[in-house]
């Protein structure tokens, strides 16, 4: 429905719903928000149906929604609209509408819900005697007043066989409407009240297939996993990623070694004086003699560096080969 300017700035509902459907072929989920009448209308793929948000989003974006609490916001504007109910409105009215705005206004599609909800509650309960608005505010509210992402780390951890034995009571207090759609009679989870019965069919479609739900290690995105407490990464990209940031933590380290801190003294004596070579006797056979002997030098100081680093060759070992060849590097100089 079109927003009531003179009120507030967001659309105002008679019975707004949150829809959804997972799926876990495409790793995608589908969310619906809109008046039910709407959301059917839709879903039934008869007419025109207007609906406030249809989108497909990567899966898991739901459960990071819910787990980005806005507590203490939620808190001030369930108390101030409560206390507001056929009374002059004070200044803090306002800022509770502006929040309000503000959650419509934002990408997150929790926000989004919960905003349009709370309006419709604060405009019943003005024209309905001694409706308890707190309550019912309260109970719209509460997911986002926890921390999902981190209840549910914990519930895997506690019980990777049955995680959903460990979620309190409050998560099944409220029923989910099942609305299917003519295409492909597909199942949109739907809730015009609270997200709880939305949260346990998404974690009971996760589990039902024997996976979790896990964080990337590196990128953080929410993913299904195949295990429950191990960190793992959530795609080839982030695996080729940590790849290259385990190589550039193993050179860094290995930089600081015997082995590594032995070979750059050798090969910055031996590069000093083909430079200095180079600059007195550019074109002389001993130039070229020395190169190639430097040449092999490295390519053989390489290939048993990485033997000392495996445990094959010992760093004294390693170092003595050294001293021996640049001994040989020295003489060849002398000599001619």
């Amino acid at each position: 429905m079109p927003p009531n300017k003179e009120q507030i700035k967001i659309p105002i509902t008679q019975n707004c719903v949150f829809a959804i459907r997972l799926d876990t072929d495409t790793e995608q989920e589908y969310i619906l928000i809109g008046e039910l009448q709407e959301v059917q209308r839709f879903l039934s793929g008869v007419g025109n149906s207007k609906l406030l948000v249809n989108k497909r989003r990567p899966f898991g974006s739901f459960i990071l929604e819910c787990s980005t609490p806005v507590a203490n916001q939620l808190a001030d504007v369930r108390a101030i609209l409560a206390d507001s109910i056929g009374k002059r409105k004070s200044p803090y009215f306002e800022n509770s509408k502006e929040i309000l705005e503000d959650l419509w206004n934002s990408d997150n599609l929790i926000y989004r819900f919960i905003a349009i909800r709370i309006w419709q509650e604060y405009e019943k309960a003005c024209n309905i005697k001694n409706y308890d608005l707190y309550s019912e505010v309260e109970k719209i509210s509460l997911p986002l007043m926890l921390n999902l992402t981190n209840d549910i780390k914990t519930w895997q951890e506690n019980d990777p066989q049955n995680p959903l034995y460990q979620l309190d009571s409050v998560y099944f207090s409220d029923p989910a409407l099942v609305l299917y759609s003519a295409k492909g009679a597909q199942e949109y989870y739907t809730t015009n009240d609270s997200l709880f019965p939305i949260i346990v069919y998404y974690l009971k479609t996760v589990y039902n297939e024997r996976t979790y739900i896990q964080s990337c290690k590196l990128c953080g995105k929410l993913f299904r996993a195949n295990t429950a407490n191990i960190p793992t990464l959530c795609s080839p990209e982030c695996k080729r990623e940590q790849g290259k940031i385990n190589k550039r933590r193993f050179d860094e380290k290995a930089k600081n070694t015997p082995s590594e801190m032995a070979y750059k003294k050798q090969y910055m004596f031996c590069y000093n004086r083909i430079k200095k070579l180079r600059k007195n006797a550019p074109d002389t056979e001993l130039l070229a003699e020395a190169e190639k002997m430097f040449k092999a030098f490295c390519k053989e100081a390489l290939r048993l560096k990485k033997q000392v680093q495996s445990g094959k060759l010992t760093n004294t070992d390693f170092e003595n080969w050294m001293f021996r060849e640049v001994m040989k590097f020295e003489e060849l100089l002398e000599n001619m």
